[in-house]
């Protein structure tokens, strides 16, 4: 898959944005924050990624709320960790392995105003 192909399967409306795609498929152990999303874009595009996160919330509907400093879900979401993971593996190409579960990703203490980043079920279609 093409670096363009992957940037209009992320989101079809954000033409002229450089994804660039990785061969290799994720170990998903822990969920996206605000923070973690910083951490882990390059560091001149920092800004950049961070705008299109939100754009992906705010115009395209296929973020949940990007501005949390969580990466964790509150133990009500538990059964909705397959439908997350089926929606990534939707718009990424990837098939994800590792431990994602409730045990890993879901405790309401760590949660305060806003869960982790998760792709809204709009994005898995």
């Amino acid at each position: 898959m093409s670096n363009d192909q992957v940037s209009n399967s992320v989101c079809p409306h954000c033409e002229g944005v450089d994804v660039i795609k990785n061969d290799y498929n994720p170990t998903l152990e822990t969920l996206f924050s605000h923070v973690s999303v910083r951490e882990y874009s390059d560091r001149p595009v920092e800004e950049e990624t961070l705008n299109l996160i939100q754009s992906l919330y705010e115009r395209h509907k296929l973020l949940t709320y990007p501005r949390t400093d969580s990466r964790y879900l509150t133990d009500d979401m538990e059964s909705s960790i397959p439908a997350v993971l089926a929606a990534a593996e939707a718009i990424s190409g990837y098939t994800f392995i590792g431990n994602l579960n409730g045990k890993t990703v879901c405790d309401s203490k760590k949660v305060s105003d806003h869960h982790a980043l998760l792709p809204t079920e709009a994005a898995g279609r």
